[in-house]
Protein backbone atom coordinates (compact mmCIF):
# COMPACT_ATOMS: atom_id res chain seq x y z
CA UNK A 1 0.00 0.00 0.00
CA UNK A 2 1.21 3.19 -0.73
CA UNK A 3 2.40 5.44 2.32
CA UNK A 4 0.35 8.44 1.58
CA UNK A 5 -2.79 6.07 1.18
CA UNK A 6 -1.89 4.43 4.53
CA UNK A 7 -1.26 7.57 6.01
CA UNK A 8 -4.60 8.72 4.94
CA UNK A 9 -6.34 5.97 5.78
CA UNK A 10 -4.34 5.73 9.66
CA UNK A 11 -5.74 9.79 10.26
CA UNK A 12 -9.12 8.49 8.95
CA UNK A 13 -9.38 6.00 11.57
CA UNK A 14 -8.04 8.65 14.01
CA UNK A 15 -10.98 10.62 13.71
CA UNK A 16 -13.16 8.24 14.35
CA UNK A 17 -11.62 7.33 16.98
CA UNK A 18 -11.75 10.92 18.05
CA UNK A 19 -14.81 11.36 17.54
CA UNK A 20 -15.87 7.93 20.55
CA UNK A 21 -13.20 9.81 23.09
CA UNK A 22 -14.70 13.18 23.06
CA UNK A 23 -18.23 11.73 23.60
CA UNK A 24 -16.85 9.39 26.44
CA UNK A 25 -14.77 12.44 27.76
CA UNK A 26 -11.94 10.23 27.84
CA UNK A 27 -8.82 12.41 28.07
CA UNK A 28 -6.46 9.52 27.99
CA UNK A 29 -7.96 8.54 24.38
CA UNK A 30 -7.91 11.56 23.25
CA UNK A 31 -3.98 12.29 24.56
CA UNK A 32 -3.60 9.23 22.52
CA UNK A 33 -5.14 10.16 19.27
CA UNK A 34 -3.15 13.69 18.98
CA UNK A 35 -0.20 11.78 19.59
CA UNK A 36 -0.95 9.27 17.08
CA UNK A 37 -1.88 12.02 14.43
CA UNK A 38 1.46 14.25 15.66
CA UNK A 39 3.70 11.28 14.76
CA UNK A 40 2.00 10.69 11.18
CA UNK A 41 2.51 14.46 10.93
CA UNK A 42 5.92 14.33 11.44
CA UNK A 43 6.74 11.63 9.13
CA UNK A 44 5.21 12.90 6.63
CA UNK A 45 6.97 16.00 7.19
CA UNK A 46 4.15 18.46 8.50
CA UNK A 47 6.39 19.63 11.46
CA UNK A 48 3.84 22.25 12.64
CA UNK A 49 0.92 20.48 12.79
CA UNK A 50 2.98 17.56 14.64
CA UNK A 51 4.15 20.20 16.71
CA UNK A 52 0.60 21.58 17.56
CA UNK A 53 -1.02 18.00 17.75
CA UNK A 54 1.53 17.33 20.51
CA UNK A 55 0.80 20.66 22.44
CA UNK A 56 -2.89 19.41 22.16
CA UNK A 57 -2.26 15.98 23.97
CA UNK A 58 0.31 18.20 26.52
CA UNK A 59 -2.78 20.30 27.79
CA UNK A 60 -4.72 17.56 28.15
CA UNK A 61 -2.55 15.81 30.17
CA UNK A 62 -1.43 18.87 32.50
CA UNK A 63 -5.47 18.98 32.85
CA UNK A 64 -5.57 15.37 34.98
CA UNK A 65 -1.71 15.60 36.10
CA UNK A 66 -1.25 12.49 33.86
CA UNK A 67 2.41 11.88 33.80
CA UNK A 68 2.59 9.53 31.03
CA UNK A 69 0.64 11.42 28.18
CA UNK A 70 2.73 14.73 29.30
CA UNK A 71 6.36 12.73 29.12
CA UNK A 72 4.62 11.09 25.48
CA UNK A 73 3.89 14.39 24.43
CA UNK A 74 6.63 16.33 25.37
CA UNK A 75 9.12 13.34 23.44
CA UNK A 76 6.90 14.06 20.19
CA UNK A 77 7.47 17.93 21.15
CA UNK A 78 11.53 16.89 21.23
CA UNK A 79 10.93 14.70 18.27
CA UNK A 80 9.75 18.02 16.39
CA UNK A 81 12.10 20.46 17.48
CA UNK A 82 14.86 18.19 16.50
CA UNK A 83 13.66 17.84 12.94
CA UNK A 84 13.36 21.29 12.56
CA UNK A 85 16.80 21.62 13.83
CA UNK A 86 18.16 19.46 10.84
CA UNK A 87 16.31 20.58 8.49
CA UNK A 88 16.94 24.19 9.46
CA UNK A 89 13.30 25.91 8.70
CA UNK A 90 14.42 29.15 9.72
CA UNK A 91 17.44 31.22 10.22
CA UNK A 92 20.16 31.19 12.56
CA UNK A 93 18.24 32.58 15.24
CA UNK A 94 15.81 30.29 14.69
CA UNK A 95 17.97 27.07 14.79
CA UNK A 96 18.81 28.09 18.42
CA UNK A 97 15.16 28.50 19.70
CA UNK A 98 14.31 24.88 17.86
CA UNK A 99 17.82 23.87 19.70
CA UNK A 100 16.76 25.39 23.15
CA UNK A 101 12.81 24.20 22.88
CA UNK A 102 14.52 20.44 21.65
CA UNK A 103 16.69 20.11 25.23
CA UNK A 104 14.38 21.62 27.06
CA UNK A 105 11.17 19.53 25.95
CA UNK A 106 13.69 16.47 26.56
CA UNK A 107 14.42 16.89 29.97
CA UNK A 108 10.66 17.98 30.91
CA UNK A 109 10.07 14.24 29.48
CA UNK A 110 12.43 12.60 31.53
CA UNK A 111 11.04 14.64 34.86
CA UNK A 112 7.66 13.42 33.68
CA UNK A 113 8.85 10.06 33.00
CA UNK A 114 10.29 9.47 36.29
CA UNK A 115 6.91 9.85 38.18
CA UNK A 116 5.53 6.98 36.40
CA UNK A 117 6.66 3.16 36.37
CA UNK A 118 6.63 2.83 32.48
CA UNK A 119 10.56 2.28 31.94
CA UNK A 120 10.76 2.07 27.90
CA UNK A 121 8.92 5.32 28.42
CA UNK A 122 11.56 6.38 30.70
CA UNK A 123 14.17 4.68 28.19
CA UNK A 124 12.85 6.63 25.12
CA UNK A 125 12.91 9.80 27.43
CA UNK A 126 16.63 9.22 27.92
CA UNK A 127 17.26 8.31 24.18
CA UNK A 128 15.66 11.60 22.93
CA UNK A 129 17.70 13.60 25.71
CA UNK A 130 20.61 12.32 23.92
CA UNK A 131 19.66 12.40 20.96
CA UNK A 132 19.36 16.53 21.40
CA UNK A 133 22.36 16.66 22.86
CA UNK A 134 24.48 14.54 20.71
CA UNK A 135 23.31 17.09 17.83
CA UNK A 136 25.39 20.11 15.87
CA UNK A 137 24.09 22.55 17.87
CA UNK A 138 25.22 20.98 21.40
CA UNK A 139 27.73 18.43 20.51
CA UNK A 140 27.86 17.29 23.69
CA UNK A 141 29.13 13.62 23.65
CA UNK A 142 29.35 13.02 26.66
CA UNK A 143 26.02 13.71 27.99
CA UNK A 144 24.57 11.74 25.13
CA UNK A 145 26.88 8.87 26.53
CA UNK A 146 25.22 8.76 29.44
CA UNK A 147 21.36 9.41 28.26
CA UNK A 148 22.08 6.31 26.18
CA UNK A 149 23.80 4.64 29.40
CA UNK A 150 20.47 5.36 31.24
CA UNK A 151 18.15 3.95 28.48
CA UNK A 152 20.42 0.99 27.87
CA UNK A 153 19.88 0.00 31.59
CA UNK A 154 16.25 0.49 31.35
CA UNK A 155 15.52 -1.56 28.12
CA UNK A 156 16.10 -5.52 29.56
CA UNK A 157 17.26 -6.88 25.78
CA UNK A 158 17.59 -5.76 22.51
CA UNK A 159 15.16 -6.72 19.87
CA UNK A 160 12.52 -5.30 16.88
CA UNK A 161 11.64 -2.43 18.84
CA UNK A 162 11.75 0.92 17.19
CA UNK A 163 12.98 2.28 20.85
CA UNK A 164 15.97 0.15 20.65
CA UNK A 165 15.90 1.41 16.82
CA UNK A 166 16.37 4.68 18.43
CA UNK A 167 18.93 4.00 20.84
CA UNK A 168 21.03 2.17 18.26
CA UNK A 169 21.11 5.36 16.26
CA UNK A 170 21.91 6.96 19.29
CA UNK A 171 25.01 4.88 19.98
CA UNK A 172 25.99 5.52 16.36
CA UNK A 173 26.05 9.22 16.70
CA UNK A 174 27.68 8.68 19.93
CA UNK A 175 30.78 7.15 18.58
CA UNK A 176 30.54 9.66 15.58
CA UNK A 177 31.33 12.37 17.90
CA UNK A 178 33.71 10.81 19.97
CA UNK A 179 37.23 9.86 19.71
CA UNK A 180 37.14 6.10 18.73
CA UNK A 181 41.02 5.39 20.01
CA UNK A 182 40.20 6.46 23.33
CA UNK A 183 37.39 3.84 23.24
CA UNK A 184 39.35 1.50 22.17
CA UNK A 185 42.19 2.01 24.37
CA UNK A 186 39.60 2.12 27.21
CA UNK A 187 38.43 -1.55 26.14
CA UNK A 188 41.80 -2.88 25.67
CA UNK A 189 42.35 -1.86 29.34
CA UNK A 190 38.96 -3.47 30.63
CA UNK A 191 37.22 0.06 30.97
CA UNK A 192 33.69 -0.58 30.38
CA UNK A 193 32.14 1.08 33.16
CA UNK A 194 28.75 -0.43 33.20
CA UNK A 195 27.97 -1.87 30.11
CA UNK A 196 26.92 -5.14 29.38
CA UNK A 197 28.92 -7.90 26.89
CA UNK A 198 26.25 -7.04 24.68
CA UNK A 199 26.19 -3.36 24.93
CA UNK A 200 29.80 -3.14 23.97
CA UNK A 201 29.06 -5.23 21.24
CA UNK A 202 26.63 -2.91 19.36
CA UNK A 203 29.26 -0.19 19.90
CA UNK A 204 32.09 -1.98 18.42
CA UNK A 205 29.66 -3.00 15.27
CA UNK A 206 28.55 0.88 15.09
CA UNK A 207 32.66 1.44 14.86
CA UNK A 208 33.48 -1.52 12.47
CA UNK A 209 30.99 -1.46 10.43
CA UNK A 210 30.89 1.43 8.45
CA UNK A 211 34.65 1.61 7.92
CA UNK A 212 34.31 -1.42 6.57
CA UNK A 213 31.50 -0.44 4.17
CA UNK A 214 33.89 2.45 2.85
CA UNK A 215 36.35 -0.24 1.75
CA UNK A 216 34.49 -2.94 0.68
CA UNK A 217 33.32 -0.02 -2.28
CA UNK A 218 30.07 0.31 0.05
CA UNK A 219 28.24 -2.76 -1.07
CA UNK A 220 26.20 -4.03 1.69
CA UNK A 221 26.39 -7.64 0.64
CA UNK A 222 30.65 -7.40 0.23
CA UNK A 223 30.56 -6.38 4.13
CA UNK A 224 28.31 -9.00 5.24
CA UNK A 225 30.18 -11.60 3.78
CA UNK A 226 33.44 -9.88 4.71
CA UNK A 227 32.14 -10.37 8.61
CA UNK A 228 30.10 -13.32 8.23
CA UNK A 229 26.79 -11.37 9.87
CA UNK A 230 23.56 -10.45 7.75
CA UNK A 231 22.76 -8.00 5.11
CA UNK A 232 20.06 -6.65 7.78
CA UNK A 233 22.58 -6.08 10.50
CA UNK A 234 24.51 -4.47 7.95
CA UNK A 235 21.98 -2.41 6.67
CA UNK A 236 20.61 -1.42 10.55
CA UNK A 237 23.99 0.05 11.75
CA UNK A 238 24.42 2.27 8.36
CA UNK A 239 20.77 3.23 8.53
CA UNK A 240 21.20 3.73 12.21
CA UNK A 241 24.32 5.59 11.75
CA UNK A 242 23.11 8.08 8.98
CA UNK A 243 24.75 6.16 5.73
CA UNK A 244 21.48 4.54 4.28
CA UNK A 245 18.85 6.40 2.77
CA UNK A 246 15.92 4.80 4.52
CA UNK A 247 12.63 5.91 6.23
CA UNK A 248 11.76 5.36 10.52
CA UNK A 249 8.59 5.45 11.36
CA UNK A 250 7.95 6.65 14.81
CA UNK A 251 5.47 4.87 16.87
CA UNK A 252 3.61 6.87 20.31
CA UNK A 253 2.68 3.86 22.10
CA UNK A 254 5.35 3.14 24.89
Amino acid sequence: MDAAVASRKALDQLEKAADIYDSQHNHRGMGAVHIQRGFLCLDSGDLDRAGSEAAQAFRLGEDKADYIQMARARILQCMVENAKLEEQIEETSGTNRHAQLARDFARQAVEFAKHTQNRRLLARAYVWQGMTVASDFFNDAEAARQCCDAAAALLKSPGPDYIWDDLQELKARIVRRGPIDTVLREWSQGQVGDKTFQQITEEFANIIIPKVWEREQRKVSRVAARLSISPKKVRRVLRAGGLLAGEKAHRAAT
